[in-house]
């Protein structure tokens, strides 16, 4: 069989990009030599730490690192991951906008955005043991602009329809303990990801009983299409949440993420002006978070108690830091 040699510009050009952005180097590479070269260079099997700026991913999987001086060499930014299910939004800084920030100040974080590939929002939880702390029962608290315009379908074979446009609770019982993966899929209106101080997501939010069991049952959020919101106290004490990935424009609120104590990281996504008050208050295993270029106001009590916070890039657009929004943030 005939060698191929790869002669276009432009593809030799996305292969070098590829090159450098898996062995964080912003070197010219002449090939092919050179390409052969930073290839062996690259280091498998080894965790990045984290350097200057910061590329991260939903998860808070370390992608990217560069110095200061590194990043400012960039010509551009290092391509997304790429996930089975998800669809890659873009970062949530611009080069631009980053390159001005590190050059006043030194550091950043940058944080990828995603989107359901089919536009469904997905829960993947665990049911344990048919016990009364640990039923086979799980609970739902969601709402829709559209009458019937939103389908549950629970991961085991059973669906079933919202009716009316008020938010409510939704049951569903699973025959036997496992890992189920729940995708809520919007056919017409949007999905009202909005609850309150009773019920968060997964039901009765101040009740220690069956329904607070299910706040440690969910393990990973991955949002769709048609939703405008990660509403007020949606997923507050969701202890066993891991993590989650939030498309471009959809706003945090209030106690959205609090007490998320194994949340490990965050992309806050671009179109975000505001951190919710107490949008991840309490939130102790949270170390590393991005916020995106155009925020403007960080919330009351936002970030109060996150202990393994490290650092914080707040945006050059932010104006307005409320009170107490970073008290007992010990490691920052």
């Amino acid at each position: 069989m005939a060698t191929t040699y790869i002669t276009s510009g432009a593809a030799l050009t996305s292969v070098a990009n590829a090159i450098r952005a898996k062995g964080g180097t912003t070197e010219a590479l002449e090939y092919p030599a050179e390409f052969i070269s930073a290839i062996r260079d690259i280091q498998t099997g080894v965790q990045l730490e984290p350097g200057d700026v910061n590329f991260f991913d939903y998860d808070g999987t370390l992608t990217a690192v560069y110095t200061a001086a590194q990043f400012q060499a960039l010509t551009a930014l290092p391509e997304a991951p790429e996930h089975d299910g998800l669809t890659a939004q873009g970062w949530n800084w611009t080069l631009a906008n980053a390159k001005a920030y590190v050059a006043a100040h030194g550091f950043l974080d940058i944080g990828q955005m995603y989107i359901t590939s089919d536009g469904k929002t997905r829960l993947w939880i665990r049911i344990g043991p048919d016990t009364p702390d640990n039923r086979l029962t799980f609970s739902l608290y969601l709402g829709e602009s559209v009458d019937g315009g939103v389908t549950v379908h629970w991961g085991d074979g059973e669906t079933t329809t919202l009716s009316g446009t008020s938010s409510a609770l939704y049951d569903h019982t699973y025959a036997a303990p496992g890992d189920y993966e729940i995708a809520i899929e919007v056919t017409s209106g949007t999905l009202q990801l909005e609850a309150n101080s009773t019920y968060s997501l997964f039901g009765k939010s101040n009740s220690y009983g069956d329904n607070r069991c299910n706040a440690t049952r969910i393990r990973r959020v991955a949002l769709g299409a048609n939703v405008t919101s990660l509403g007020a106290y949606i997923l507050n004490n969701c202890t066993g949440l891991e993590s989650i990935s939030i498309p471009q424009g959809v706003s945090i609120g209030s106690y959205a993420l609090s007490s998320c104590s194994a949340l490990t990281y965050l992309t806050v996504p671009a179109g975000n002006t505001q951190l919710g008050d107490y949008s991840l208050r309490s939130s102790i295993g949270l170390t590393h978070l991005s916020l995106p270029y155009g925020l403007t106001e960080i919330g009351a009590s936002s970030l109060s108690g996150c202990k393994r916070l490290v650092r914080l890039a707040v945006p050059d657009t932010v104006t307005s830091i409320s009170n107490n929004a970073i008290p007992g943030c010990d490691s920052l």
